[in-house]
């Protein structure tokens, strides 16, 4: 059960889920395939409100139910180059029943259930030695998620089938290098750079939608709407080791981009008022120094 201003909902559920794998390794090339298929869920639970504003609330606003979810995922590991390379490969898909999304409702942050929504994805990673001393390290992410019916769950909440579910980038890559020597004192050096790249992410579901909870329908601005750009962060890590001894030095996010990583909507107030609308910014430039011994 959960609770919201004092009283109890009764959320339980009682069901069964299931996983199912199976993989294959090759003989002659150092390869496995393998294939997963599962269900899952997420919870239900209580919004708060205080006791007058929950007093006008429709009822269906103050809990949400579990969300169901079916993935799929087909993969290859494999080893090449006498071992001095490595691929995977992933392709997965994940169907959501009642899918949870969030809102604002009378100045409280709500979660209410959409209706069906598809996650489709491709992942690719690739570590390799250039040389005995120098690795690269490459992954890419490509995804599409979105809704697979209408939802209409509140003004804020009209979404329309083909609608990108908020907080999907629908690409995001890292590349890394890191090089390593070893001196005649048994001294390790090390540096590594790394940078990773996210694409644009929605905050809601749409911007202009068709408000199909008025009559007659009509053209609405989704005031919560918001499109968080793209960025690029690179970081610098360098090191020596020497038995238990490791003292290194680090650089986060070195060109000290800008980048925005989160937002929210206050309910009231316009849509274009800076007042009404935060941004969540992530790390600015950082230096630091570590020194650790390990007993």
């Amino acid at each position: 059960p959960c609770t919201y201003s004092g009283t109890v909902m009764d959320n339980a559920i009682r069901e069964s889920v299931y996983k199912v794998n199976s993989s294959y390794k090759f003989e002659r090339v150092d390869a496995l395939l393998f294939a997963t298929i599962a269900e899952g869920f997420r919870p239900g639970g209580a919004n708060y409100f205080d006791a007058i504003s929950q007093l006008g609330v429709d009822p269906k606003f103050l809990g949400y139910d579990p969300a169901k979810a079916t993935s799929s995922e087909n993969g290859v590991n494999s080893m090449l180059l006498d071992d001095r390379m490595r691929k995977n490969a992933l392709i997965y898909q994940i169907d959501w029943e009642g899918i949870q999304l969030n809102t604002m409702l009378y100045g409280y942050p709500v979660t209410t259930n959409g209706d069906d929504a598809e996650i489709k994805g491709v992942e690719l990673d690739l570590t390799t030695l250039i040389s005995d001393a120098l690795q690269l390290n490459l992954s890419v992410t490509m995804l599409e998620a979105k809704l697979t019916e209408d939802t209409l769950t509140t003004p804020e909440i009209d979404g329309q089938k083909g609608d990108r579910l908020p907080g999907s980038a629908e690409i995001h890559a890292t590349l890394a290098l890191r090089y390593e020597t070893e001196f005649a004192n048994l001294m390790r050096w090390w540096a590594r750079l790394a940078g990773s790249y996210s694409g644009n992410v929605n905050a809601y579901l749409n911007d202009n939608q068709i408000n199909q909870l008025i009559s007659p329908p009509a053209p609405s601005e989704n005031r919560f709407f918001d499109k968080l750009p793209s960025y690029t962060v690179w970081n610098l890590t360098t090191g020596l080791d020497r038995d238990q001894w490791s003292l290194f030095a680090y650089a986060d996010n070195v060109l000290d981009e800008k980048y925005i990583v989160g937002s929210s909507t206050y309910e009231l107030g316009p849509v274009d008022d800076p007042l009404s609308r935060q941004h969540y910014y992530g790390r600015p430039r950082t230096f630091g120094v570590n020194l650790r011994y390990s007993f």
